[in-house]
C-alpha cells in the first residue's frame, strides 16, 4: 500500500481583470500629471531677429513669452542666415531654413533650424516659425542731405500684407506693402513670384490723416513729399 498526494489546480477566467483595468485608466491619471506639472513648469518664448543678429537670452528681446513659474532657460545665438524656398510661383515653403551660430563649451558651432526640425542649444529647443522682410529706409531732405536711416521689422509678408512705421521725430505714418517681383499688368500692381526678383514697394505716406503721397518705388529710388526725400 502507498500514498499518493494529489494537487488539484483551479482557474478562475478574469479573475485579476478588475486589477488590470484599474491600472490601465491609473496610468492615464500619471500622464494627466506629467502634462500638468510641464504647463505649469515649462517656457516659451518668441523673438524676431534679422540676419547678423544675435540673440543673447534675456527677458528684454522676447516679443512674446508664456511661462508658469518656469525659468527663462540660458540660450544665446546668431542668426547667420535665412533660406526661404518656394513651390514654383506659390506661397508654399519647399523649404524655410535658418543657419545658426552659438557657443559649446567655450567653441563656436553652427546648426540649421527648419519648421519642423528644431535646434537643441543648452537645454532649449530653438524653431522657426516664419520669415519676413527687413527694409532699411533712408530719410533726406530736399539737398540730399541724409537725415535719419535705419532698419524697420513690418509684417509686409506675404505680398499683399501691409504694414507701418513712423520716423523718430516726424509725424509722417508711413504705409509700406512688398512686391518682390513687382509688374504692372492690366494697370494694377501683381506679383509675379515669391522671390525677389524685381522688388518694389507700395508708399502711401500720411500726415494727419491726410495723404502725402502715394506711389510705387524701387530700392534707390525717392519718394517726394513735403520737402523730404524717402528711400
Amino acid at each position: 500500500h502507498s500514498e499518493r498526494s494529489s494537487l488539484l489546480l483551479y482557474a478562475y477566467k478574469g479573475r485579476f481583470s478588475p486589477i488590470g483595468n484599474l491600472l490601465f485608466h491609473a496610468a492615464f491619471l500619471f500622464l494627466l500629471f506629467g502634462g500638468w506639472v510641464s504647463t505649469f513648469n515649462s517656457f516659451e518664448g518668441t523673438t524676431s531677429l534679422v540676419e547678423g543678429q544675435g540673440f543673447m537670452g534675456s527677458r528684454e528681446e522676447y516679443s512674446g513669452i508664456s511661462s508658469k513659474d518656469g525659468d527663462i532657460p540660458v540660450v544665446s545665438f546668431e542668426v547667420a542666415r535665412v533660406v526661404p524656398e518656394f513651390w514654383e510661383k506659390q506661397f508654399l515653403f519647399t523649404d524655410l531654413r535658418a543657419e545658426l551660430r552659438y557657443l559649446y563649451n567655450g567653441k563656436v558651432r553652427s546648426g540649421i533650424i527648419r519648421l519642423s526640425q528644431p535646434l537643441k542649444i543648452n537645454v532649449a529647443n530653438v524653431t522657426i516659425s516664419g520669415v519676413g522682410y527687413v527694409p532699411m529706409y533712408l530719410l533726406k531732405d530736399k539737398e540730399g542731405n541724409e537725415l535719419d536711416k535705419g532698419y524697420v521689422k513690418l509684417n509686409i509678408f506675404p505680398p499683399g500684407n501691409v504694414d507701418h512705421f513712423q520716423i523718430p521725430g516726424y509725424p509722417h505714418q508711413i504705409f509700406v506693402s512688398f512686391y518682390p517681383d513687382y509688374e504692372i499688368k492690366d494697370g494694377r500692381v501683381v506679383n509675379r513670384s515669391m522671390k525677389p526678383v524685381n522688388p518694389a514697394y507700395f508708399i502711401k505716406v500720411f500726415r494727419n490723416k491726410v495723404l502725402s503721397y502715394q506711389g510705387i518705388i524701387k530700392q534707390g529710388e525717392d519718394a517726394y513729399f513735403e520737402g523730404l526725400n524717402l528711400s
